[in-house]
């Protein structure tokens, strides 16, 4: 993967996701491929993105590229590649499995962030890889993280203590470079194709640095906590973007013992990281303006963080409920995705099975959000509106 270097109007990244992301890609895809090049046609510089993808129970019918709110480009999926189908013997769909998408680069915009995902003729929809804009600008790598300096000292004393520890890391920057000359057991999770380029440079210049697994992703990168082995990681700190999202995905990552650093763990929304572990040692240092706090994963975990529990903040409703009353929570909501899934969760596990949500024009994740409420809590019955003009 590497950056376009003749393209005057744009550079961009294509990533081919690996298919160990998840069970789910080796249960959906036999194979999948991403092509990336750059040509001339009429006198303009046209980038073209291709490729084949091969479902394995359900056929896939068409590629899109897309945002995380809508759909920039959809082709089907019809090009033949006869030679890829010949060595699946075990398939029966027919050889037209390719896809050609064409940019005209002067028409891109400065700045994007793209997934590539395959869908699948039952509407099913699962990223491949993703697309994002690249600037050749050089950005300055701190040497050291910005953290608060107890925080540093504490993490210096930890991999005395624990040299081989296994470390997962949301939001690559300083901290990278500065990890991986304490660890040989490094993951690092970016979404910004620019500064992932310009960390994986430094880590390379530097001379003491171990190998890292740094890897781009496009958001919401989280999911890729799917990936690994409940209690892998000796510690994980999360300094990236969807941080509670990343926060949360965590937790059974960690090891007993584990820690699960938070940076500007002082901003309201990040708030719910300690209703989230009340039951977790917590330490909060402080190096105005930054605040870092951490958390110790207990040996006997009290705290189960599941689908019949989550955030406790109100008063617990009386059990002694009519049983032919239905209790319902009304929301107007827009623009509240840092907040809405907890407020939902905390809810639900007071008692409230019933949900009506006015979403006013929201124009961030909270419609995403919602859904993903209801996802995780199939009992919960959610019913949803989205508001089309003003309200009165």
């Amino acid at each position: 993967m590497l950056p376009d270097q003749n393209s005057q109007s744009v550079q961009m990244f294509v990533q081919t996701y690996d298919r160990n992301l998840g069970e789910i890609y080796d249960e959906l895809f036999w194979g999948y491929e991403i092509k990336y090049i750059k040509e001339q046609i009429d006198n303009e510089d046209i980038i073209n993105i291709s490729g084949w993808v091969l479902g394995k129970k359900c056929p896939i019918v068409a590629v899109e590229v897309a945002s995380l709110r809508h759909v920039v480009k959809k082709v089907s999926v019809n090009e033949s590649y006869p030679d890829i189908v010949k060595f699946y013997t075990e398939t029966s769909q027919g050889a037209e499995i390719g896809f050609n998408i064409d940019f005209i680069a002067d028409k891109l915009p400065p700045k994007f962030n793209w997934l590539i995902q395959a869908v699948f003729a039952d509407e099913t929809r699962i990223p491949i890889g993703c697309i994002q804009s690249y600037q050749e600008k050089s950005l300055n790598v701190r040497k050291t993280p910005l953290i608060t300096k107890k925080a540093i000292e504490f993490l210096e004393k930890f991999f005395q203590e624990k040299p081989h520890a296994k470390v997962l890391e949301f939001g690559s920057g300083a901290s990278t470079i500065w990890l991986s000359k304490l660890t040989q057991n490094l993951t690092s999770i970016e979404h910004d194709a620019r500064w992932f380029q310009e960390v994986k440079n430094q880590i390379q210049l530097q001379k003491n640095c171990h190998p890292v697994d740094i890897q781009l992703l496009a958001r919401p990168y989280h999911k890729i906590c799917e990936k690994f082995a409940e209690e892998s990681f000796d510690l994980i700190i999360v300094d990236g973007r969807d941080r509670m999202k990343c926060f949360e995905a965590s937790i059974k990552l960690l090891k007993p013992g584990g820690i699960l650093m938070l940076d500007d763990a002082q901003r309201g929304k990040y708030k719910q990281a300690q209703d989230l572990l009340q039951d977790w040692q917590l330490t909060k240092t402080v190096s105005n303006p930054r605040h870092t706090y951490w958390w110790e994963k207990p040996f006997e975990q009290r705290t189960v963080i599941g689908k019949s529990q989550s955030i406790s903040n109100q008063r617990p409703i009386s059990q002694k409920i009519k049983e032919n009353v239905v209790i319902a929570g009304v929301s107007i909501v827009k623009d509240e995705e840092d907040i809405i899934y907890y407020n939902l969760a905390g809810n639900y596990r007071e008692g409230i099975k019933h949900f009506v949500m006015l979403d006013h024009m929201s124009s961030d994740g909270t419609r995403d959000e919602i859904r993903r409420f209801a996802d995780d809590y199939p009992e919960a019955m959610v019913y949803t509106n989205f508001l089309k003009s003003d309200y009165t």
